[in-house]
C-alpha cells in the first residue's frame, strides 16, 4: 500500500514561494518511491477547492476569516487531517507559526507523522529584556519540540535549533537537490536561440539574470542599482529580472513605494527586462551568462544550484544563512559584498574574461553534480513518510 504524504503549504500556485515549488518538482521522484503526494494549501479567490496541477492533486482550504494568517491555515490543515477518510501517514509543512506547536502534536497523538521543513535562516532573541528573550527561545523550543522530525537543507540552518536544546537525532540535514536532466547546459547555440525567440529576448548581448520575489529581502534594488553603475562603465548586456511580486501583503507596502522609485529611474539605455515568474525557469538559466542573487537572508535558495547546474555562473553576497553547502567563494561561485560598485566591477570581470568565467563554470558543474543531485535527496524524504 502507497505512503500517503501531505505537503502542507501557504503558499502554492499562483501565489509561489520557493519551497512549494521545489516540493513540487519532487512530485514525480517520490511518487516512483511509492509515496502518493497530496499538496494542501490555502483556498484564494476564484478557485477550486480540489484540483489536479501539474500532475499532483492540491487541496485547498479555508476562507478569508478561517486563514487570515499562517497560524489558522494550519489549524484548519490539521483538523481537516485529523477528519479525512485518507488520513496522511506523513504531514509535512513548509510555514508554521510558534503557537501552532499544540495543533502539531495533537496529529501526533493520532498517529500521523509530523516533519517541519526548515527553510529559512533564523536568530535567537538577543533582546536586552530578559523575560523577552526567555520567551523567544521558549516559543521557539516547543514549536521545535512538536514535530516529530525537523529537516535543515544545511548545518548552518541547524545550529539554532540545536542551541535550544533540541535532541539532535530528530533533526535531519538535507540538501534540496537539483534535477541534473531538468537544469543543465543548453545543447548549442540554435538551442538558445529558439529560446530568446520563444521569450521574445533580444539576441545582440549576453543576458544576467534576477530568478525569484522582487520583495525587500532579495535585494532587487541593489541590484538595480548595482546594473545601473555597470551599464553606465559601458558594460554590455541585459539584466532580465524573472520573478513575482507582492503588491497585495501590506507588509510589503513600503518596500513597493521604494521599488517604484527605482523602477522611475530606469533608463532604456540600462536593457532591464522583468518578466512574470515562470513554470519553464530551466530554460530561463540556458539562455543566461551571470545569475546575480543579492538576497540578505536565505535558507537553501534552489535557485543557486539550478543556475550552476545549467552552466550559469553565480554571484551572490554572503546572505544570512549562507554556507559552504553551494560551494566555495572563487572556485563554484563569487561572493561580493553589498556594495553596488563592487558588485558592478565582478559583473564586468566575469563577462570579459573568457578563462575566469570558463573555469567557474565548469567547477560549478562538477560540483553541483557530486553534491546536489536529486536522487540522493528524494529517497532521504521517501524514508522520512
Amino acid at each position: 500500500m502507497k505512503k500517503k504524504l501531505w505537503v502542507v503549504t501557504y503558499n502554492f500556485h499562483p501565489v509561489w514561494a520557493g519551497p512549494a515549488e521545489r516540493f513540487l518538482r519532487y512530485y514525480d521522484g517520490l511518487t516512483e518511491r511509492d509515496i502518493e503526494v497530496t499538496y494542501i494549501t490555502l483556498l484564494r479567490n476564484n478557485q477550486l477547492h480540489e484540483e489536479i496541477y501539474r500532475g499532483a492533486k492540491v487541496i485547498r482550504l479555508g476562507n478569508s476569516e478561517e486563514t487570515s494568517s499562517i497560524k489558522k491555515f494550519i489549524e484548519l490543515a490539521t483538523k481537516y487531517a485529523l477528519k479525512s477518510e485518507h488520513k496522511p501517514d506523513t504531514f509535512l509543512v513548509l510555514l508554521a507559526d510558534n503557537f501552532n506547536a499544540p495543533a502539531i502534536r495533537n496529529l501526533s497523538k493520532n498517529g500521523i507523522k509530523t516533519v517541519y521543513v526548515n527553510t529559512m535562516a533564523f536568530k535567537l532573541s538577543n533582546s536586552r529584556n530578559i523575560l523577552r528573550r526567555w520567551v523567544s527561545k521558549h516559543l521557539n523550543y516547543r514549536f521545535f519540540k512538536s514535530f516529530d522530525t525537523i529537516v535543515c537543507s544545511t548545518e548552518i540552518l541547524k545550529e539554532p535549533i540545536t542551541k535550544l536544546g533540541i535532541n539532535q537525532n530528530k533533526i535531519k540535514v538535507i540538501s534540496n537537490g537539483v534535477s541534473l536532466d531538468r537544469f543543465c547546459p543548453a545543447k548549442d547555440n540554435k538551442e538558445k536561440q529558439g529560446i530568446r525567440n520563444l521569450f521574445k529576448l533580444p539576441d545582440d548581448e549576453p543576458i544576467v539574470i534576477f530568478v525569484g520575489l522582487r520583495v525587500e529581502r532579495k535585494g532587487v534594488i541593489d541590484l538595480v542599482k548595482s546594473w545601473q553603475i555597470y551599464k553606465e562603465k559601458g558594460g554590455e548586456g541585459y539584466l532580465l529580472m524573472v520573478g513575482d511580486e507582492q503588491h497585495e501583503n501590506p507588509i510589503f507596502t513600503a518596500f513597493y513605494e521604494k521599488w517604484d522609485k527605482i523602477l522611475a529611474t530606469i533608463k532604456e539605455k540600462d536593457k532591464i527586462i522583468i518578466h512574470p515568474p515562470s513554470s519553464e525557469i530551466e530554460k530561463y538559466f540556458k539562455i543566461s551568462k551571470l545569475f546575480v542573487f543579492l538576497s540578505k537572508q536565505e535558507g537553501m535558495p534552489n535557485v543557486i544550484a539550478e543556475s550552476m547546474a545549467s552552466g550559469c555562473p553565480v554571484i551572490t553576497t554572503k546572505f544570512e544563512g549562507f554556507s559552504d553547502t553551494w560551494g566555495r567563494n572563487e572556485e563554484q561561485l563569487l561572493v561580493v559584498n553589498r556594495e553596488h560598485n563592487e558588485i558592478a566591477t565582478k559583473i564586468a570581470t566575469v563577462i570579459k574574461d573568457d578563462e575566469y568565467y570558463r573555469s567557474i563554470q565548469k567547477a560549478a558543474l562538477e560540483f553541483v553534480a557530486k553534491e546536489h543531485a536529486i536522487e540522493c535527496t528524494l529517497d532521504k524524504y521517501a524514508n522520512l513518510v
